[in-house]
């Protein structure tokens, strides 16, 4: 994004957590009275912002690998007050 954009990223947060589906995403995912896991991740700038959110919802009948990296040196001015 820093090439094509000039945004910078420098953190990003995840969150992955077990949640039952809603009536409409059962149905839409032919899952009926299923639990999935969802993952969320909001990703930010180098002035703090957040420049990108994602989330998805993942069946139980798949192994998940999650794995880790550091895009940049972190960036001080995030915890700054």
């Amino acid at each position: 994004m820093e090439a094509g954009y000039g945004i910078k990223l420098v953190r990003a947060s995840e969150t992955f957590k077990a949640v039952n589906l809603s009536f409409e995403q059962a149905k839409l995912l032919n899952l009926p009275h299923s639990t999935v896991l969802l993952r969320s991740r909001v990703t930010y700038d180098n002035q703090g912002r957040v420049v990108a959110y994602e989330s998805g919802l993942y069946r139980g009948l798949y192994r998940l690998e999650w794995q880790g990296r550091e895009v940049s040196s972190f960036d001080t001015s995030l915890t700054e007050e």
